[in-house]
């Protein structure tokens, strides 16, 4: 079994379109594979339950949701080629940000993600509140 670091090299590294698919080929040349499909799918549906669960909750339960939907994909054929087509619509999607993203120091990059991560607990908080009263 390889770390979650060096998966996500792997991910990194491979390109767009490809890359959980060639995740998941890896992943069916091992002894386990059945059994780790399985497990990647059960844990996949949980994970991705409990983001749906704990949405009306001030965090950010797409990353929960996304995290869940990539580990069905490595114990899924179907889920890997969804993952690289979404991948693939989102970067054409995106293009224009992602110009203005690369550019910045990391520093700001990450200070951006964490406001980003905020607000959008924030905001998920506030329509909770709103629904709730």
């Amino acid at each position: 079994m390889t770390s979650p670091k060096k998966t996500l090299h792997e991910l990194e590294k491979a390109p767009a379109g490809e890359r959980f698919q060639r995740l998941y080929r890896k992943r069916q040349k091992s002894s386990h594979a059945k059994v780790m499909n399985v497990a990647f799918n059960v844990g996949g549906l949980v994970v991705v339950g409990v983001g749906i669960a704990t949405y009306p909750i001030p965090i950010p339960s797409e990353l929960v949701i996304l995290l869940g939907l990539a580990l069905i994909s490595q114990g899924s054929l179907h889920g890997a080629r969804f993952l690289d087509g979404a991948g693939v619509r989102l970067r054409r999607w995106f293009a224009p940000a992602i110009k203005l993203w690369k550019p910045l120091p990391t520093w700001l990059q990450r200070t951006l993600a964490i406001v980003w991560m905020l607000a959008a607990a924030g905001l998920s908080y506030w329509a909770y509140r709103a629904i709730s009263d």
